[in-house]
């Protein structure tokens, strides 16, 4: 499957070590992912329900940002292919432990669909499943 493009979310899934699922962004989560030839990537989620400020951004209080920020991902850099793998290496992140960082995620297919795996980082942990339709 040629990752080149974007891509719509469908479905960000949280699988336990059990084969538990949740979705944490809901049934409906919203995002996109962007594969550019040249290499570079981008990268949101969130959840559609997050409350709007009700103001201008710079007068959102506290709780507001937090509430913003706990239910949104985001992050942007290069990529890089490997097989059944792709590499995120993370220039600029809402999180920012993950710049410098290289995310590992495992290609699927599901019904035509693209689905990016992230592997759990311990025995009997969880994984992440993301599934993206292609735009256009």
């Amino acid at each position: 499957m040629d990752l080149i493009g974007t891509w719509t979310l469908e479905a960000f899934e949280m699988v336990a070590g059990d084969g538990t699922v949740t979705r944490p962004f809901g049934d409906h989560p919203i995002g996109r992912i962007m594969y550019g030839a040249d290499g570079t990537m981008a990268a949101m989620l969130g959840a559609p329900d997050r409350g709007p400020f009700g103001a201008r951004a710079g007068d959102a209080t506290d709780a507001q940002w937090a509430d913003a920020a706990r239910r949104f991902v985001a992050y942007a850099g290069t990529w890089i292919r490997d097989g059944d793998q792709v590499h995120h290496d993370v220039a600029v992140a809402l999180i920012p432990d993950w710049i410098g960082t290289t995310m590992h995620r495992t290609i699927g297919e599901r019904d035509g669909r693209l689905t990016l795996t992230v592997e759990p980082r311990t025995p009997g942990g969880r994984s992440q499943r993301l599934v993206w339709a292609r735009l256009g």
